[in-house]
């Protein structure tokens, strides 16, 4: 286990001496909460270099051609996904 918080839980797998990352994602519904779950898991991807595997609901779009139904997706929201996810 390498960390537990509201909104992920990451953790190491090991194979054969070959290691890779995981991160089981549950994102919060507020814009606000979900901005700090980016800020997490850029600060464990630094801290813990190798590959990595994101697993989860983002409760997030990159663009509003992702969205079916209901509100269209703050444009900072899908903004702050996609430069997390490059």
């Amino acid at each position: 286990m390498l960390a537990i918080s509201d909104q992920s839980i990451s953790f190491v797998v090991s194979i054969n001496n070959i290691s890779c990352y995981v991160a089981t994602i549950y994102g919060s519904t507020s814009n606000i909460k979900r901005t700090n779950l980016w800020h997490e898991l850029s600060s464990m991807l630094i801290n813990f270099l190798g590959p990595w595997v994101y697993i989860g609901d983002f409760n997030a779009v990159l663009g509003a051609h992702e969205k079916i139904g209901g509100y269209l997706p703050l444009k900072q929201s899908c903004e702050d996904f996609s430069n997390w996810s490059v």
